[in-house]
Order: structure tokens, then C-alpha cells, then sequence
């Protein structure tokens, strides 16, 4: 016997766009799998930069070589800084820092500025103030920090600091703000003065051999390795030293 089908038997023609349809929604489901894997791996991606600190200046309470000093730093962020957020500060490799205490002004009224972090020659404060920003970028504001126990070194230099790490502030997330956009230069330091130097001899006889013995008191820290230079007189009185 031969079995002829209904017309509305034939299944396989209504079967293959459902096919089709469960095809595309796969794909879909794994493009989309897919693209929540690569922002769980690498995060959205970011357009946020640091803004520009312009105006930064250092102003030293003295500029005598190897002195401890205060540093009064002036800059106008671009950013609002809030509640928490941070202002690193970095001097050159050469100073040391061991600031406890700092001042400062150009802040919102009320707002605290706290050390909470050293290195040798860096320093991060700390804002707060409830309830509000700490700073608001205003036309012409600065602000203005002073750090004490600043050691200045030795040597008689101007310096430059790294332009990215001279200032830089944070959110209190550690989320750069703002960062220094021209060089940050150090003011140029100076030899101190010497004072009450006096010279003694062993005999005051012209022509013999005799002791020098020097005292004075040097102004700056003289450090391991340093150097004391005395020059004796030249010319018709000349002294030889043996």
C-alpha cells in the first residue's frame, strides 16, 4: 500500500527558520558573553585624565646648604579636591623630608591638612572637611601649603623635579585629580657663612715652622665625605704648608 501524506504533514519547511532563529540567538548570546568577559577582565574603557596644576611654586624659609628649613608650596589645581583626597608633594632625590606638621590656606573654611605620609623626599597630605569639597577650582584661588623639617642638601644647586611627580592630587581612592603640567624648580641654595673664625699659631716667629690651629663655627651641616678647606696667605708674607 501507498500511503499518501496530508498537505499539512510536511514539517521540514517550517522547521528550518526556527532553526535559523535559534542559530542567530546563539551567536548573539556568546558576542554578548563575550563582551561582559572583556569588561570583567580589562574594565570599561576610560577617558577621565588629570587635569593641569599651573602656578606651582616653592618658596624656602632659608636657602643656606644643608639647612633645615620650612617650604611653603603655592599651585592652582584644576580639579575640585574632596573630602579625603590627597596632595603629594616631591622634592627633589637630594632633600629630605621629615615633616610632621604643615599650615596652610586657599582652602575651603574648615578644611584640615594632615601629614599622613613620608619618604625620604616626598610627602602626601590629607584634606578633610565634612560634607563638601575641600577645594572648588575659582578664578585666581590658590592654595598654599608649608611643610617644616625640610633638610636642604649640601650642595649649592637649583633643582628641578620630575614635571609628573613634582604635585599631584587624589581623590581619596588614590584616583589622580591633578599633576603638574611644567617644570617644578627649587630655589637656587647658597653657602652659609661662616663665623668667629679665629687662627692661633705655635710661634709667631718669621721664617719657622710652627702649628696652626683653626676654630670656627660653619653655619650647614657638614656631612661624611665633606670637606674643610683653609687657604693661608700668598704673596710676600706667604705661608708654606707642609
Amino acid at each position: 500500500m501507498v500511503a499518501i501524506l496530508s498537505e499539512t504533514a510536511p514539517v521540514r519547511a517550517t522547521a528550518e527558520p526556527k532553526s535559523h532563529e535559534r542559530h542567530s540567538l546563539w551567536w548573539v548570546s556568546l558576542f554578548a558573553a563575550l563582551v561582559i568577559a572583556f569588561i570583567g577582565l580589562f574594565g570599561l574603557p576610560s577617558t577621565a585624565a588629570a587635569g593641569s596644576i599651573t602656578g606651582a611654586k616653592v618658596t624656602l624659609g632659608t636657602t643656606v646648604a644643608g639647612t633645615e628649613t620650612t617650604a611653603t608650596i603655592t599651585f592652582v589645581p584644576q580639579s575640585a579636591l574632596p573630602s579625603g583626597g590627597r596632595i603629594t608633594v616631591t622634592f627633589p632625590a637630594t632633600y629630605v623630608v621629615n615633616s610632621t606638621t604643615v599650615t596652610h590656606a586657599g582652602f575651603t573654611s574648615g578644611t584640615t591638612v594632615a601629614v599622613v605620609s613620608t619618604t625620604q623626599s616626598t610627602v602626601t597630605l590629607a584634606t578633610s572637611l565634612a560634607g563638601t569639597n575641600t577645594y572648588t577650582p575659582t578664578a585666581g584661588q590658590t592654595l598654599t601649603v608649608t611643610l617644616n623639617k625640610i633638610t636642604l642638601p649640601a650642595a649649592i644647586t637649583a633643582t628641578t623635579t620630575d614635571v609628573a611627580n613634582a604635585i599631584v592630587t587624589t581623590d581619596s581612592s588614590l584616583t589622580p585629580l591633578d599633576t603638574i603640567s611644567s617644570a617644578l624648580t627649587f630655589p637656587a641654595l647658597t653657602a652659609g657663612q661662616i663665623t668667629n673664625s679665629r687662627v692661633s699659631l705655635g710661634t709667631t716667629v718669621a721664617g719657622s715652622t710652627t702649628t696652626a690651629t683653626m676654630s670656627f663655627v660653619p653655619q650647614s651641616a657638614i656631612p661624611s665625605g665633606g670637606r674643610i678647606q683653609i687657604t693661608f696667605p700668598a704673596g710676600s708674607s706667604a705661608y708654606t704648608v707642609a
